[in-house]
């Protein structure tokens, strides 16, 4: 949330991670809404932790049928499940 700024630096926000854009105009009629929801993902996002804490094992098998295509979304889909898990920094992803 800013007070000041302008498009690029909205664009900015949102490349940063920011999940949703709201014109001033339009803030007072969304801004209930928009914090439920904000609110709603914190807590899910505590939750999806605490849940992760408990996890003593894990077993993935991917075949992927010699598919070129799907050996990139494989190791994003693996790296966000690594990173949430812990098991290593962010710099140890490939």
């Amino acid at each position: 949330m800013s007070g000041v700024g302008n498009a690029e630096t909205a664009i900015e926000a949102l490349q940063a991670g920011a999940t949703k854009y709201i014109h001033k105009s339009k803030l007072p009629k969304v801004f209930v809404s928009t914090l439920e929801t904000v609110l709603e993902l914190a807590a899910t996002h505590s939750n999806r932790r605490q849940m992760i804490g408990c996890l003593e094992s894990m077993d993935l098998r991917f075949e992927l049928d010699n598919d070129d295509s799907l050996v990139s979304p494989l190791a994003r889909y693996l790296e966000d499940h690594i990173g949430s898990l812990r098991l290593c920094g962010e710099s140890e992803l490939v």
